[in-house]
């Protein structure tokens, strides 16, 4: 859903073309990338975003990019991480969607992909409160219940969920693509 290009404004997306991918350590900026994104939501919204997620490739190649370490060696230890990421573009959080997937073949791969999304998303839901996404939950759900098998050696637990992701707000996200060539 957050990862599929059609679900934005065109305003509020950017495919990366090869020179421009952040792979790219001479010709590409993320930073004035984030910049981009940043202002383009607050444009829209009138706040800045304040949630970026980034695949596991992107944020291989973030920590080791020239123009991202160039702005921390002389101020602290030259290790990126997070909370770096964070304070360096100026998004209260930042997250690396470590999440993998399995194919009916058990090959493994990544749920998220080589982007950026950066979204606002608000503490508590509000009828007057931007937002990029929220999940609705039937009311009553999550339920639990428990079992005993055969021989009552067993227990089984179970556990069943309703809810459902839905985009509110194209304007409060903003997807940066392809940013590993």
């Amino acid at each position: 859903l957050a990862q599929t290009p059609a679900n934005y404004a065109n305003s509020n997306k950017k495919a990366l073309t090869t020179t421009a991918c952040w792979s790219d350590y001479t010709s590409s900026d993320p930073g004035a990338d984030i910049e981009t994104a940043r202002n383009a939501i607050r444009a829209q919204i009138g706040k800045f975003p304040n949630l970026m997620v980034i695949g596991p490739a992107t944020y291989t190649i973030l920590k080791y990019h020239p123009k991202v370490t160039d702005r921390i060696k002389f101020v602290q230890k030259s290790i990126i991480n997070t909370d770096i990421l964070a304070e360096l573009f100026d998004i209260p959080r930042v997250v690396i969607g470590n999440a993998v997937m399995s194919s009916d073949k058990n090959v493994n791969s990544d749920v998220w992909g080589d982007n950026a999304i950066l979204a606002y998303v608000p503490d508590k839901p509000g009828r007057y409160e931007p937002a990029a996404m929220y999940t609705y939950r039937m009311n009553g759900y999550p339920q639990g219940d428990n079992y005993f098998g055969i021989g009552e050696k067993v227990e089984h637990i179970r556990a069943t969920d309703m809810s459902t992701p839905f985009i509110v707000g194209k304007d409060a996200m903003y997807l940066i693509s392809n940013t590993v060539a």
